[in-house]
């Protein structure tokens, strides 16, 4: 009996989180998933609270994570995109950046041998949101059901206001626990 309502507890809760946060859609179509399951930074960090057996992903290259840190908790590292130092964007004053053809093969390895199961909850993460949808499309390509994405990323969206760049959402910009220090359990480095 004590079982039942604390799975009755459990199923509900779930369900009011799920219906209380609905409204959070991405920023552009860019930012969409087939599976069509979003959250804010806010509402994962509440996510991950309250489901135990909901995990974080982080999808940003290395080299982001070592620079502008990463979320305390995060449960899986595997970039989908890469910088790639042989192509220079003039227009942006940056380098470009290339798929990781590994991407799917490896997360889905890490996943299996973790013991997630493809319906598990999976909050994934990337910079500002467009990388994460894509990597929760692959992972829903792989027969993962259950894959969130984080729209406003970890560093959240950027505007110019008076000569200025300002962020406004996003793990760290809000205050979420983060750290430069970087867990090598977790970090995939190709």
């Amino acid at each position: 009996m004590l079982k039942r309502n604390l799975q009755t507890l459990i199923l509900g809760s779930a369900l009011l989180w799920g219906a209380a946060h609905a409204s959070t859609q991405p920023a552009n179509e860019a930012g969409e998933t087939t599976l069509g399951l979003y959250v804010t930074a806010q509402e994962a960090h509440e996510k991950l609270q309250a489901e135990g057996s909901a995990r974080l992903i982080d999808v940003r290259a290395p080299q982001e994570l070592m620079f502008t840190g990463y979320a305390t908790g995060t449960d899986f590292h595997v970039p989908l995109m890469n910088v790639d130092t042989s192509r220079f964007d003039e227009a942006r004053g940056t380098f470009g950046m290339s798929r990781n053809p590994e991407f799917t093969d490896t997360l889905t390895a890490q996943l299996e041998a973790a013991g997630i199961s493809k319906d598990q909850p999976l909050i994934v993460m990337c910079r500002s949101g467009t990388r994460a949808a894509q990597a929760v499309n692959l992972l829903a390509e792989a027969g993962y059901t259950n894959a969130w994405s984080v729209v406003d990323g970890f560093e959240g969206h950027t505007e110019e206001v008076d000569g200025a760049i300002q962020h406004s959402g996003g793990w760290r910009t809000i205050g979420l626990p983060w750290s430069y220090e970087l867990d090598p359990a977790v970090v995939t480095v190709e």
